[in-house]
């Protein structure tokens, strides 16, 4: 029986050749891939057909960035990271399963959250999904901004509850 997963692809895929199935990229990704081997390699994927490059639907990228902004995960994610999960909703809600190929911890805590599958590179994969806080480094207060409004420290991000991912 055919694999009727769609995998969508992360930089590190290419990188690491880990490119198989089904796949589909967004253009940021492509933008990240500089250097020669991996274009080749990523050129010659794209000919032989395993390799689609497609743009994410803003509506898609939008409800990504909501998402991220409750689980803390906004501070963390590249505009690309963003696209990447916006494509695997899209997906999903396509009816179709997606998988990304991916080793960035913060786009695996997001795929956890929204109930899509990873499959790691070359490292393990995350064991919890975790949610970040913006906290004062002086105060200890949670805050939105960079610079806290009550003592005017500066904001770093922290873990917190985290759960195991099922």
């Amino acid at each position: 029986m055919a694999d009727e997963n769609v995998y969508v692809l992360d930089s590190s895929a290419i990188f690491l050749r880990k490119v198989h199935g089904n796949a589909v990229t967004v253009p940021e990704v492509v933008e990240e891939i500089v250097d020669e081997d991996s274009r080749f390699y990523l050129s010659i994927k794209m000919e032989e057909g395993g390799l689609r490059v497609e743009s994410s639907r803003e509506e898609f990228v939008l409800e990504i960035n909501e998402v991220a902004k409750r689980t803390g995960d906004i501070h963390r994610l590249s505009k690309t990271d963003l696209n990447v999960l916006a494509k695997a909703l899209e997906i999903k809600r396509r009816g179709k399963k997606a998988v990304i190929v991916t080793d960035d911890y913060s786009i695996q805590n997001m795929a956890s959250v929204l109930d899509i599958d990873v499959e790691a590179v070359v490292q393990k994969g995350i064991s919890r999904v975790v949610k970040w806080v913006k906290v004062c480094r002086g105060c200890g207060r949670r805050i939105d901004s960079d610079i806290c409004p009550v003592c005017g420290g500066e904001a770093m991000l922290k873990k917190v509850k985290p759960k195991k991912k099922v």
